[in-house]
């Protein structure tokens, strides 16, 4: 059994349960015949059962070995960022509200930190530059998976093309030599990807 996704009672614990049937008895008397008599009966059992952590809603094992691991997602990240006119004109047309800083505004924003698992998603990861560890993207939708690829041309325009469905099925196992194993890819770094 697994645990809730909320829950942390992980190892062993103690079920009740109820059997439910009939039971059977037969008499022998000495130099006689036997004689059988059947009635209902129910039975307050208890077992020992194993508590598995709980997998993350809608995730493959192969999607999550390759994704951030619990102690990021328990984290948060913080951002610095400049308010732009593009952003006050965002909240004005789009959100129908005002943008919460004034144009040239330094802000320092921390956010949660989340991995969203859809169905029928793809992750990327790379391996780090240096070989040690890996990074993942988020689950990847058709759709972003073509803007994920325009987001690489964009910063590394010199480099050769990044195709996701050229990229090879991440290996089983997150090792570090194993994970360096892999091809380069078409930018010379070491990519593959993991789908739900």
């Amino acid at each position: 059994t697994s645990t809730s996704d909320n829950l942390d009672d992980t190892g062993t614990i103690e079920v009740e349960y109820f059997l439910v049937g009939t039971s059977t008895k037969t008499f022998q008397v000495s130099h006689g015949t036997a004689s059988t008599s059947v009635s209902s009966c129910t039975l307050l059992e208890t077992t020992r059962v194993k508590v598995n952590t709980a997998r993350r809603p809608g995730m493959t094992a192969a999607v999550s070995r390759h994704t951030p691991p619990q102690e990021w997602l328990d984290g948060t990240t913080t951002s610095n960022w400049t308010c732009t006119q593009e952003l006050i004109d965002y909240y004005r047309d789009e959100l129908q509200s005002p943008a919460p800083c004034t144009l040239g505004d330094e802000v320092e924003t921390t956010t949660k930190n989340t991995f969203s698992t859809p169905r029928r998603c793809t992750v990327v990861v790379t391996v780090a530059k240096n070989g040690k560890g890996f990074g993942s993207t988020s689950c990847l939708t058709s759709a972003q998976i073509d803007l994920y690829e325009a987001e690489i041309r964009a910063k590394h325009p010199d480099e050769q093309a990044i195709n996701v469905s050229d990229l090879p099925t991440c290996p089983e196992s997150t090792h570090t030599d194993v994970m360096n194993a892999l091809p380069d890819d078409a930018s010379g770094r070491k990519r593959c990807v993991a789908r739900n």
